[in-house]
Protein backbone atom coordinates (compact mmCIF):
# COMPACT_ATOMS: atom_id res chain seq x y z
CA UNK A 1 0.00 0.00 0.00
CA UNK A 2 1.37 3.11 -0.97
CA UNK A 3 1.87 6.61 2.06
CA UNK A 4 0.22 9.24 1.50
CA UNK A 5 2.20 12.58 1.44
CA UNK A 6 1.52 15.02 3.54
CA UNK A 7 0.94 18.76 3.27
CA UNK A 8 4.05 19.42 5.19
CA UNK A 9 6.12 17.04 2.44
CA UNK A 10 3.99 19.18 -0.61
CA UNK A 11 5.06 22.32 1.18
CA UNK A 12 8.44 21.11 1.27
CA UNK A 13 8.35 20.18 -2.81
CA UNK A 14 7.09 23.49 -3.36
CA UNK A 15 9.58 25.83 -1.91
CA UNK A 16 12.28 27.89 -3.45
CA UNK A 17 15.02 24.89 -5.27
CA UNK A 18 11.59 22.90 -6.28
CA UNK A 19 10.06 25.45 -7.33
CA UNK A 20 12.64 27.14 -9.53
CA UNK A 21 13.41 23.49 -11.07
CA UNK A 22 9.98 23.14 -11.85
CA UNK A 23 9.67 26.60 -13.25
CA UNK A 24 12.32 25.69 -15.24
CA UNK A 25 10.77 22.65 -16.80
CA UNK A 26 7.65 24.25 -17.36
CA UNK A 27 9.68 26.85 -19.81
CA UNK A 28 10.27 24.00 -21.76
CA UNK A 29 6.80 23.01 -22.42
CA UNK A 30 4.65 23.69 -25.55
CA UNK A 31 2.01 24.54 -23.94
CA UNK A 32 4.06 27.02 -21.94
CA UNK A 33 5.36 28.80 -24.97
CA UNK A 34 5.44 32.81 -25.16
CA UNK A 35 4.13 32.82 -21.72
CA UNK A 36 7.41 34.96 -19.19
CA UNK A 37 8.59 33.43 -16.87
CA UNK A 38 6.26 35.60 -14.31
CA UNK A 39 3.38 33.90 -16.35
CA UNK A 40 4.38 30.95 -15.71
CA UNK A 41 5.78 31.17 -12.02
CA UNK A 42 2.02 32.77 -11.47
CA UNK A 43 0.82 29.37 -12.85
CA UNK A 44 2.92 27.17 -10.93
CA UNK A 45 1.76 29.34 -7.72
CA UNK A 46 -1.64 28.79 -8.53
CA UNK A 47 -1.51 25.26 -9.31
CA UNK A 48 0.47 24.56 -6.39
CA UNK A 49 -1.65 26.11 -3.78
CA UNK A 50 -4.83 24.25 -5.84
CA UNK A 51 -2.76 20.91 -5.26
CA UNK A 52 -1.97 21.44 -1.74
CA UNK A 53 -5.75 20.61 -0.99
CA UNK A 54 -5.23 17.25 -2.20
CA UNK A 55 -2.91 13.91 -0.82
CA UNK A 56 -0.89 12.05 -3.22
CA UNK A 57 0.26 8.46 -3.04
CA UNK A 58 3.96 9.35 -3.90
CA UNK A 59 6.08 12.36 -4.77
CA UNK A 60 5.85 11.22 -8.53
CA UNK A 61 2.08 11.56 -8.98
CA UNK A 62 2.36 14.99 -7.19
CA UNK A 63 5.18 16.22 -9.76
CA UNK A 64 2.73 14.80 -12.67
CA UNK A 65 -0.29 16.31 -10.99
CA UNK A 66 1.59 20.04 -11.02
CA UNK A 67 3.27 19.62 -14.54
CA UNK A 68 -0.30 18.56 -16.03
CA UNK A 69 -2.13 20.99 -14.05
CA UNK A 70 0.71 23.72 -15.42
CA UNK A 71 0.22 22.99 -18.74
CA UNK A 72 -3.63 23.00 -18.33
CA UNK A 73 -3.55 26.55 -17.34
CA UNK A 74 -1.07 27.71 -19.64
CA UNK A 75 -3.16 26.89 -22.52
CA UNK A 76 -6.07 28.41 -20.49
CA UNK A 77 -4.03 32.00 -20.62
CA UNK A 78 -3.24 31.47 -24.27
CA UNK A 79 -7.07 30.95 -24.65
CA UNK A 80 -7.31 34.01 -22.54
CA UNK A 81 -5.07 36.36 -24.66
CA UNK A 82 -6.42 35.33 -28.42
CA UNK A 83 -10.16 35.83 -27.02
CA UNK A 84 -8.95 38.97 -25.50
CA UNK A 85 -7.22 40.41 -28.60
CA UNK A 86 -10.61 39.88 -30.97
CA UNK A 87 -12.46 41.18 -28.54
CA UNK A 88 -10.04 44.66 -28.65
CA UNK A 89 -10.10 43.79 -32.54
CA UNK A 90 -13.89 43.82 -32.78
CA UNK A 91 -14.37 47.00 -31.03
CA UNK A 92 -11.32 48.84 -31.49
CA UNK A 93 -12.98 51.51 -33.61
CA UNK A 94 -15.91 51.93 -30.65
CA UNK A 95 -13.89 52.56 -28.03
CA UNK A 96 -11.13 54.33 -29.80
CA UNK A 97 -14.53 56.74 -30.73
CA UNK A 98 -15.92 56.61 -27.12
CA UNK A 99 -12.14 57.90 -25.94
CA UNK A 100 -12.64 61.25 -28.25
CA UNK A 101 -15.71 62.58 -27.51
CA UNK A 102 -15.83 65.48 -25.54
CA UNK A 103 -18.07 64.29 -23.08
CA UNK A 104 -15.98 61.52 -21.69
CA UNK A 105 -13.29 63.67 -21.58
CA UNK A 106 -15.09 64.75 -18.38
CA UNK A 107 -15.73 61.78 -17.12
CA UNK A 108 -14.70 61.15 -13.72
CA UNK A 109 -12.90 58.17 -14.74
CA UNK A 110 -10.84 60.22 -17.84
CA UNK A 111 -10.36 63.06 -15.34
CA UNK A 112 -8.87 60.46 -12.28
CA UNK A 113 -6.73 58.67 -14.51
CA UNK A 114 -5.67 62.24 -16.16
CA UNK A 115 -4.79 63.27 -12.58
CA UNK A 116 -3.16 60.03 -11.57
CA UNK A 117 -1.23 59.52 -15.11
CA UNK A 118 1.81 61.93 -13.97
CA UNK A 119 2.05 60.09 -10.51
CA UNK A 120 2.25 56.73 -11.51
CA UNK A 121 4.52 57.68 -13.66
CA UNK A 122 6.67 59.03 -10.92
CA UNK A 123 6.03 56.27 -8.98
CA UNK A 124 6.96 53.57 -11.60
CA UNK A 125 10.28 55.95 -12.27
CA UNK A 126 11.25 56.11 -8.58
CA UNK A 127 10.72 52.83 -7.89
CA UNK A 128 13.08 51.67 -10.75
CA UNK A 129 15.96 53.94 -9.89
CA UNK A 130 15.68 52.08 -6.06
CA UNK A 131 15.85 48.45 -7.86
CA UNK A 132 18.75 50.39 -10.30
CA UNK A 133 16.50 49.00 -13.37
CA UNK A 134 15.98 50.11 -16.80
CA UNK A 135 13.27 52.49 -17.09
CA UNK A 136 10.69 51.34 -19.91
CA UNK A 137 10.33 54.14 -23.11
CA UNK A 138 13.44 56.07 -21.33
Amino acid sequence: MFAVIANSKIGELYRDDGARAEVRIARGFAECKGLSTEQIEDLYQETALMLLERTYPSEEQLRNALRIGIKHRALHSHRDERRHAEILDENATQIQLLAQTPENEQSPEHLTLARLGGRCRHHHLSRNLRTNRPVPGT
